[in-house]
Order: C-alpha cells, then sequence, then structure tokens
C-alpha cells in the first residue's frame, strides 16, 4: 500500500480565503436552521442593542437579517486535511479490492497462466536439428564438433561423453572400440576427451553434418588421405597442428591424457570454422509418451564387438525412458560421475574388412544400405538404414520402409559388423 504523504503545516489550515473574518478552523459554526428564528445581534450598533432588550419576547421581522445571514456564516467547507483523508481511504480499498481479485486461485490458474504457458511453448521453442530437443529458435542449428575419444581401458572413464547429441562407437584395431561424439557449441562441459586418432569411416559419418569441427589427433594413413582430399566436407582439426587448443592431464599416462576444454573447443570453432552454418537432413522427432503407454518389461539390448571389456549393453529405464548404457558389465560413467544414457539406440550392421596390404586396419562401407535395428520408448524396430553418398546423412527406416522417427534427445549408434551378435 502506498505510503500516506505526511501533512504539511500549510495543508493543516485552511487558506484564508476560504472562511469569513468571524470563522475560525477551531469554532465549527452552529446549523444554520433553528427550531425558532433568533435574531442576529449586531454589537457594533448601540441602538439594536437596546431594541432587542425591549422587545427579546416578541419575535421580530427577520426578513432582512435571513437574507443577509448567508453573507455572515456561509457554509463551511470541508477542511483540506478532511478530502486527504477521504482520498487515503478509498485508495486504500481500492488496492485490497486489486489485491483479492487479481491473487485469487481462480484467476492465477484459470485465465493467466494458461495463456502465457501456451504462448512461451509456442513462441519461444523448436526442435534442434541435430537431436530434436526443444530450444530458442536461435539455437536450433548451432555449430557442431565431432571429437575422437578414445575407449581403451587405460582411457577409461571418458569425458563429455554424456553432452553429445550422437555417439557413434565402431572398432578400431585389436577388437577396441573408439567413439566419434557429436557435440555441439553450446554444449555444457567441463572436459573432452581423451582425444585420440582418426579414422576414414568416422570422418565419413562427421561428414553427415556439412562441415562440422573434426577434432583428432593424427590418423591412420588412409584417414589423413581422406581429410586431405575434396571428398569429405568437415573441417579438419588436428592437435599435431593445432597443439595451443589442448592440453595434457598429468594423472594419466600418454597417449591417454589429451584434452580440450569447452572455451578451447569454442575458441576452435570461432577461428577455423567462422560462418559455417551446418546444413543437413535432419531426422524426424517426436515427444515421448506418457509412462502408461511405455512397456513394463523390456530385455537389455547386448551389444558383442569383441571381448567383455568392449561389451555394450543397454537397459531400459522405464520412469526416464532412457537407456543406461554398461560397459564390461559395469554402468559405463564420465569421469565427472554422470551415467551414460541414451534416449535412442541404433544397431547397424555394415560390411567391414581389411585394406589391402593390411593386417589391422578396417575398412567400413559406410555408403550403401543394410540391417538395423532402432530401439526407442522401449519398442524395437527391425529396420534398415541407408546412405547415398559420403557427405548424406544416414537415413533410417522401418519395416514398411518409412523413416524412423525418434524420441527427442540424444542417439547412440553401435556399428558392427555383419557377423556380430546382438540380442534384444
Amino acid at each position: 500500500m502506498p505510503k500516506t504523504p505526511k501533512r504539511s503545516k500549510k495543508n493543516s489550515t485552511p487558506e484564508p480565503e476560504e472562511l469569513e473574518p468571524s470563522v475560525t478552523d477551531e469554532a465549527p459554526v452552529e446549523p444554520v436552521i433553528e427550531p425558532e428564528p433568533v435574531p442576529v445581534i449586531d454589537e457594533s450598533k448601540t441602538a439594536l442593542q437596546k431594541r432587542s432588550k425591549t422587545e427579546s419576547t416578541t419575535p421580530t421581522p427577520t426578513i432582512v437579517r435571513q437574507e443577509s445571514k448567508p453573507k455572515a456564516t456561509p457554509k463551511k467547507r470541508m477542511p483540506l486535511w478532511a478530502w486527504l483523508v477521504i482520498a487515503l481511504v478509498g485508495l486504500a480499498g481500492a488496492s485490497v479490492a486489486g489485491y483479492l481479485v487479481f491473487t485469487s486461485p481462480e484467476a492465477t490458474t484459470n485465465t493467466n497462466t494458461p495463456i502465457v504457458r501456451n504462448t512461451n511453448t509456442v513462441a519461444e521453442t523448436a526442435p534442434r536439428l541435430v537431436d530434436g530437443v526443444l530450444v530458442s529458435p536461435s539455437k536450433t542449428n548451432p555449430n557442431l564438433a565431432a571429437v575422437m575419444i578414445e575407449n581403451s581401458s587405460d582411457a577409461r572413464p571418458p569425458s563429455s561423453l554424456e553432452n553429445a547429441s550422437v555417439v557413434y562407437e565402431a572398432l578400431a584395431e585389436g577388437g577396441i572400440t573408439r567413439f566419434l561424439a557429436i557435440l555441439t557449441s553450446d554444449a555444457a562441459t567441463t572436459e573432452i576427451g581423451p582425444v585420440r586418432s582418426a579414422r576414414p569411416y568416422f570422418v565419413d559419418w562427421a561428414s553427415e553434418y556439412n562441415r562440422p569441427l573434426y577434432v583428432h589427433a593424427g590418423g591412420s594413413p588412409q584417414a589423413l588421405d581422406l581429410l586431405r582430399s575434396s571428398k569429405t566436407t568437415v573441417v579438419d582439426f588436428n592437435q599435431f597442428i593445432n597443439g595451443p587448443y589442448f592440453y595434457r592431464d598429468k594423472t594419466r599416462r600418454r597417449p591417454h591424457d589429451l584434452y580440450l576444454t569447452p572455451e578451447k573447443l569454442f575458441l576452435a570453432i570461432r577461428d577455423k570454422a567462422e560462418g559455417v552454418i551446418p546444413s543437413f537432413t535432419g531426422w524426424a522427432f517426436a515427444d515421448e509418451p506418457g509412462i502408461d503407454a511405455r512397456p513394463e518389461t523390456v530385455n537389455d539390448i547386448v551389444v558383442k564387438y569383441s571381448s567383455l571389456s568392449y561389451q555394450a549393453t543397454y537397459s531400459y529405464d522405464r520412469a526416464l525412458n532412457v537407456y543406461r548404457r554398461s560397459l564390461g558389465g559395469q554402468p559405463h560413467v564420465t569421469r565427472a560421475g554422470s551415467p551414460i544414457t541414451a534416449k535412442n539406440v541404433i544397431v547397424q550392421f555394415v560390411k567391414t574388412g581389411l585394406y589391402p596390404k593390411e593386417t589391422q586396419r578396417l575398412k567400413m562401407d559406410t555408403v550403401g544400405e543394410g540391417k538395423a535395428y532402432i530401439f526407442r520408448n522401449g519398442q524395437t524396430i527391425i529396420g534398415s538404414w541407408k546412405k547415398d553418398a559420403t557427405a548424406n546423412r544416414t537415413m533410417f527406416y522401418d519395416e514398411a520402409g518409412q523413416p524412423v522417427v525418434f524420441a527427442r534427445g540424444n542417439t547412440w549408434i553401435s556399428v558392427v559388423p555383419t557377423d556380430r551378435t546382438v540380442t534384444y
């Protein structure tokens, strides 16, 4: 409630022109109308005084005096302070009434809240191209980084995989898998790594996102040749050339100690890929179903790459509608202690072999088509994948040949040779 203005001395006494000389604020005027007319006595005239004494018991004509009475004793105007009190009381009443009306549960719930909420949802969010997550319209197509992250036992646990929009896992050499993490430029991370070397099929998958910053530390001869050619659309960011953006973690042994910070990653994108706007075909995404529409019992998804140490398992969490990832029979967590989960899991079968005159360097046919299992919302789709060219996006289809509609959020893609065993 507004503070009551202090009454100044100036306003405490009516202005001089408001009162006749015979009237004061301390001596209120008696009512004008009397039961019996009373003569008005003029003390300035002696004659009238004497006449008044002799004729006091007899009413005298008072017509003239009655006509002059308003001039002698006018009706008093209401003091200014009284008007102020009335105004303040009215203002206080209006304030209380307004408070009661606009803070009532009915007004807030039924009128204001739904309108504001619906307006914000429509006007201030839009699906992000890379993962369908609803974000501010200005962030639907951010710059992307495709980072090679190691998965050998000496490199565990990794950092920032929980923040990636898409993660590819595939074999490198010796039965060891490696990750390609697709990160938005504004991903909330503490550190990224350990960063390792490139392989040509990972370069192909990174090319699908149209000039992402491809972060790696060296690579196989085939991968480095591909990066130097015009067959790829990535922005090459090799640690061998861009060392100042990276740092070595002294608590780890080489070569499992190479990292970069989110700030350095942001600077790298700014310096090496300034003005690059990703342009690629996005997948279809939809809101997740309510818990009642989710299956109560779902079998684990088990992907056997090689040894038990590289066996990936995804267990469905019905309450959160995510798949919890395990590695080597243990929950897969990041260095920060965050559990790794996925909204969507894809198992993609590709033809795999060796390069000519190579005994360990793998070659994978990323362009073409093949079988795929897609898991989302606790359901399984036995479908297929298709990729028309190196720079084109890999698309996934259901049994009827229609594009799969994914749940909004991150996706893990386990790429396996066609002879590997996957149970679900």
